[in-house]
């Protein structure tokens, strides 16, 4: 922890980047994994874990890193109950509806496909993807906003979401 508090300090957007594409890579890797097994003849598909990796470097890291480190503090300062609530409500509507769009739009865009796919993806995904993270996240961002130091924040969603991208690599590639 000291080293990586040591890294936050110096390069906290670079840190929380790289650590992104790191955990979206593993989640992938982990869903293929899983993948192959059920079905046995799946074959590993690295330019996949690549593209995952990419958006989490490229996209996740960043916006985790401003969201969490300016956008809620300035939204929502304070750590009161309320204020917990109301960055939970905040994160669990907004943050999180823009992350859910964000991922299938990248990953459809990555796959080359257009903008009629990028919505057909999004018609075909968001409802059931939201669903799940309200049944995965709003008990470990409360644990994040009450215990978590800001600057660790997107360290300990980027723990749970080798679980979380897992399984948004599964849905975003289960049907392809």
């Amino acid at each position: 922890v000291n080293w990586y508090n040591g890294l936050l300090r110096r390069k906290p957007l670079a840190t929380k980047s790289v650590s992104c594409m790191a955990v979206f890579t593993l989640g992938d890797i982990l869903s293929q994994t899983l993948e192959k097994k059920l079905s046995k003849t799946q074959k590993f598909d690295w330019q996949r874990s690549a593209r995952v990796g990419v958006y989490g470097g490229v996209f996740a890291g960043p916006s985790l890193h401003f969201y969490y480190s300016y956008i809620l503090p300035y939204l929502i300062p304070g750590s009161s109950m309320k204020s917990i609530v109301k960055k939970i409500c905040f994160d669990q509507t907004v943050g999180v509806s823009i992350m859910i769009s964000m991922f299938y739009t990248v990953q459809t865009l990555l796959n080359k496909g257009t903008f009629t796919d990028v919505r057909n993806n999004i018609a075909a995904n968001y409802w059931t993807t939201l669903k799940t993270n309200w049944m995965f996240w709003p008990p470990l961002m409360f644990l994040n906003f009450t215990f978590v130091p800001i600057q660790f924040q997107v360290l300990f969603v980027n723990v749970f979401g080798v679980v979380w991208n897992g399984y948004l690599s599964f849905v975003q590639y289960s049907n392809k």
